[in-house]
């Protein structure tokens, strides 16, 4: 299996808060084609069904749900680690 990008663990999370794959492009500034291929990815590297599509959206699977609950944890924490990393480099160009 092959990791899933933070990018694409924060497109479940965000499928997770209500948000269809519009809004998540919209919101990111990418196309609806993008995090389509990026959740389809997801899918065929991890052999799991993520999200459901039907005409009324797209909903995550259960399994889709327990997945968003752990990456909603780890890009947390990945956005912490930027931040911290671009506060330390601020630091350190006014140390200069």
């Amino acid at each position: 299996m092959k990791n899933i990008p933070i990018g694409t663990l924060r497109y479940i999370v965000m499928l997770d808060d209500g948000l269809n794959y519009n809004q998540i492009a919209a919101s990111i500034g990418k196309s609806h084609q993008a995090i389509t291929q990026a959740i389809t990815a997801a899918e065929k590297s991890t052999k799991l069904s993520l999200v459901h599509s039907s005409r009324q959206g797209n909903t995550l699977t259960e399994i889709g749900e327990r997945i968003a609950v752990l990456a909603r944890r780890a890009v947390v924490r990945y956005d912490q680690t930027i931040a911290f990393i671009n506060l330390m480099q601020k630091v350190s160009k006014n140390d200069n």
